[in-house]
């Protein structure tokens, strides 16, 4: 059997920060990826199903301890119940459990936002097959809400926390 290989493609398409989207193949590595656009400044977002997220616990822990803002969508309960999000209960991330597919698009703006100014990875999960089948009609936030809540990722802003501004001052990067 030919091994799985990850290709970065560069889309045609802008993602909702203004920048030409990333979007590479999901496999065994796509938390490290993921780590790696978060650390070059992106603002970064991965779907994985419970067992590849169980695959990839150990690096969304280390991923935590060094403080790298990205959110993981993950399609819980297709083969394990949600035991997957609730084993990664300890893993130093925030967690949240959309219940349909408009509170997927609406936490999915507000993970990125609790990510970026507290510095931790997320999880925004969803109850697979329910909401992640299911067909809807959703109300998107337009381009100019997207842009006043979660920001330019270059802009700098004032550090929200004391601890923070211990590490980098009064303002950091975005």
């Amino acid at each position: 059997m030919k091994p799985k290989i990850n290709s970065f493609k560069e889309s045609n398409k802008v993602a909702m920060t203004g920048r030409q989207a990333v979007r590479f193949v999901a496999d065994r590595r796509s938390l490290s990826h993921l780590a790696g656009l978060s650390l070059t400044g992106e603002r970064a977002a991965c779907w994985l199903s419970d067992d590849e997220l169980t695959t990839e616990s150990g690096c969304l822990r280390s991923s935590a301890r060094r403080h790298l803002p990205f959110v993981v969508h993950l399609a819980s309960g297709l083969s394990t119940g949600h035991g997957a999000y609730h084993g990664t209960g300890d893993a130093g991330c925030f967690q949240m459990f959309a219940a349909d597919a408009q509170e997927v698009a609406d936490f999915s703006l507000i993970a990125h936002r609790i990510s970026e100014l507290s510095l931790a990875p997320g999880i925004l999960a969803q109850d697979a097959p329910v909401t992640t089948d299911s067909l809807i009609s959703l109300e998107y936030p337009s381009q100019a809400i997207v842009d006043s809540f979660l920001g330019n990722p270059d802009d700098t802003i004032e550090t929200p926390t004391p601890a923070q501004r211990l590490l980098f001052g009064e303002r950091r990067r975005r």
